[in-house]
């Protein structure tokens, strides 16, 4: 590790920091014209005493902070918190000795966000030229949906879980990647689709897997090294128990996803129900909502495009990650956190990234990316202020 970091050279060194330091100032500044906007067309909650970290604390941070200082319990919003994974509200509890509660978790995620990319180019560098690597770390950080690495959310820590589990897979070092597998199975319960890739890649190393092809004769290879290889999925089943512990029902988490209209359905059913939401807003004239449907529906489909031809492009281990990843992703009955969810599908944005090697790929994807990052402002202003109608304040300007 520390030799590739010595080996980066000064140009790398400005251009990966100056494209995370932008896409932050970017987030932060959308944030603070959020802060702008009247009571009266946003909805913004008050979390959070201080005024700026609560602009960073709607919508699920209010849940995960509310863990981080009381611990799961029953009472929040009456329904409980159990719907959220212990990792970052753990790391927030932790770093809340020294600093504020809000502020603690504000740090996570951003340190959490700096860690990710760096350690994310790190790793496309082992499989990529450094334009291509570059490129996808572009096209990651301006994507509409990555001020959530900004936000009180744990999508940065378990990016950077997932990116750490694959780094260390390369270098064969076992111990950490069980741990990182781990760490991210108790994160988020996509964290669990990680021991698919280790498997794969556990038994390709021991010359068990070639191809697809298992060589029985040197099943004697396997090692102690297995088991750190079976601890990943271990983070989930120890949240499980601890919610029988706490609770008497380890399922309760699921149970309690139904409320957030996150339930399990068969795979893809939540792309006609979106469809469904989609023709009933347009019947019933809401503009913005049909707006936001054709948005989600669109990007749903171009991700599912780019998923398949990854297949083409990806090496193996990343195939299954985002093959397994993406079949819990669709098996949700609703698409309400797809989009954000989208972020954690690095091999995706890779593959975009070589395919814009070509020319009129390129040209599109630049164009793409000029509207994504006027939507990732309009994204950034609304989520700060809980929602906003912008078809409400357009028709009052014009």
């Amino acid at each position: 590790m520390f030799k590739e970091i010595k080996e980066l050279s000064k140009k790398e060194w400005i251009l990966i920091l100056s494209l995370f330091i932008l896409s932050e100032l970017l987030i932060l500044t959308s944030a603070g014209i959020g802060s702008f906007v009247p009571s009266s067309i946003g909805q913004r909650h008050n979390v959070v005493q201080n005024s700026f970290l609560n602009l960073f604390a709607q919508y699920d941070s209010e849940s995960y902070l509310d863990i981080a200082k009381n611990g799961y319990n029953a009472n929040y919003k009456e329904i409980g918190n159990y719907n959220h994974y212990p990792v970052y509200p753990l790391l927030v509890f932790l770093l809340g000795f020294f600093l504020s509660i809000p502020l603690a978790a504000f740090l996570v995620s951003n340190i959490s966000f700096a860690l990710a990319i760096f350690f994310l180019y790190l790793l496309l560098k082992k499989d990529f030229s450094i334009s291509v690597s570059q490129k996808t770390i572009f096209l990651l950080l301006f994507f509409p949906t990555a001020y959530f690495f900004s936000m009180m959310y744990v999508e940065s820590l378990i990016l950077l879980f997932i990116v750490l589990f694959f780094y260390f897979a390369r270098q064969k070092n076992w111990f950490l990647v069980g741990l990182f597998g781990f760490l991210a199975s108790m994160t988020k319960a996509f964290g669990f689709s990680l021991v698919i890739p280790a498997v794969y890649l556990y038994l390709k190393e021991k010359d068990i897997l070639e191809g697809w092809n298992i060589k029985w004769e040197n099943i004697k290879n396997i090692d102690y090294h297995c088991l750190y290889v079976l601890a990943i999925p271990l983070g989930f089943i120890l949240f499980l128990s601890y919610l029988f512990y706490l609770t008497g029902d380890p399922f309760i988490h699921f149970k309690l996803h139904s409320y957030y209209s996150a339930s399990l359905t068969f795979p893809f059913v939540s792309i006609f129900h979106e469809i469904g939401l989609l023709q009933k807003s347009i019947v019933h004239g809401v503009f913005q909502g049909a707006l936001y449907h054709i948005l989600n529906v669109g990007l749903n489909f171009l991700f599912i495009f780019l998923v398949f031809l990854s297949f083409q492009k990806m090496k193996v281990e990343y195939s299954l990650y985002t093959a397994s990843f993406g079949i819990i992703l669709y098996m949700h009955e609703s698409l309400e956190s797809n989009l954000r969810f989208f972020l954690l599908f690095f091999p995706v944005f890779a593959t975009l990234s070589l395919l814009s090697e070509k020319k009129w790929v390129r040209y599109l994807v630049n164009t793409c990316y000029i509207g994504f990052v006027f939507l990732l402002i309009l994204l950034v202003i609304r989520h700060v202020n809980y929602d906003i109608n912008y078809v409400s304040i357009a028709k009052q300007i014009f």
